[in-house]
């Protein structure tokens, strides 16, 4: 009955400011700790490095902010934003069909496959923690339809329904994606905690100014146009040796 009446009182805030409640809320489902197996995936990342092209913690560093600047500005982003939009709505027709087409906009199978399967596994985990409720009936549909499930639109729709504030919710879920690429550059390049932690500190201001500009936006766009990683996606499946899934 606690976990009920939480989770009713916490749907549909939808504040400027963010709440102690949201703030822990927001910690918890898009940190790195929260089971949706972004451990397994590099999009692309562990191909530059198996060709020498990201061997260092500059090189990374560069590569982080162009996977900002291109992927997560025009392509994750957008598709986050709009998500949170429906979930803010509750609009099921909305978030179906966003989701569809971003998973037909995913050229590679690779890149299509692992964000479904990350979409999945979160709104899997969202229906254990918050019950019965949108976020059941949203896992209920991806299972269903094995289109539906992309990581960023789910994530956008739980962000919207919730009630967190967009901005913090869009840093925090840019922070993940990179901190994400980050511990593939650290296992495989390899590269020391220490000094990829503080190129990862160094980013910071690329992830407020992408956030700032998907902000800015009257109406989100989503595209992607990225053929150097869709090509790096598509030639991962057939690299030497691999210890990621994408």
């Amino acid at each position: 009955m606690k976990e009920q009446t939480y989770q009713q009182e916490n749907m549909h805030m939808h504040t400027n400011t963010i709440t102690t409640d949201s703030l822990l809320l927001l910690f918890q489902v898009m940190g790195s700790t929260y089971p949706v197996g972004g451990f397994s995936h590099s999009f692309g990342l562990e191909t530059y490095i198996c060709r020498g092209e990201v061997k260092t913690v500059a090189e990374l560093r560069e590569y982080l902010i162009w996977t900002l600047k291109q992927n997560y500005r025009h392509f994750e982003g957008e598709a986050f934003c709009l998500a949170y939009e429906a979930g803010q709505k509750g609009d099921w027709e909305a978030w179906m069909r966003l989701d569809r087409e971003n998973t037909a906009m995913r050229l590679s199978k690779e890149n299509r496959q692992a964000s479904l399967k990350m979409g999945q596994a979160f709104l899997r985990t969202a229906k254990a923690i918050f019950g019965e409720g949108e976020m059941a009936e949203c896992h209920r549909q991806a299972r269903a339809d094995k289109t539906l499930g992309n990581y960023c639109v789910a994530a956008g729709y739980w962000a919207g329904i919730f009630g967190i504030p967009l901005r913090e919710a869009l840093q925090a879920f840019l922070f993940n994606g990179i901190n994400n690429l980050v511990q593939v550059g650290i296992k495989i390049i390899p590269l020391g905690q220490s000094e990829s932690q503080n190129m990862l500190y160094s980013v910071y201001s690329q992830i407020l100014e992408v956030t700032e500009q998907l902000l800015d936006e009257e109406t989100h766009e989503v595209t992607n146009f990225i053929p150097a990683q869709d090509i790096a996606s598509m030639q991962h499946e057939r690299l030497y040796s691999r210890l990621y899934m994408s």
